[in-house]
């Protein structure tokens, strides 16, 4: 199976987070926070906490 080839500008206006957000996690200065989990699901987060 071939990795999808998608650069973080892309994926993060894809997802609605800033850039910043997804070069963090890819260089592993940040970890994966649950809003990030639900905005990868496809499930967009609301105000306070929810349930992808």
């Amino acid at each position: 199976m071939k990795p999808p080839r998608i650069s973080m500008n892309r994926l993060a206006l894809d997802l609605r987070v800033p850039v910043t957000r997804i070069a963090e996690t890819v260089h592993e200065r940040r970890g994966i926070t649950p809003d990030i989990m639900c905005a990868f699901s496809g499930n967009p987060v609301g105000i306070g906490w929810s349930v992808c």
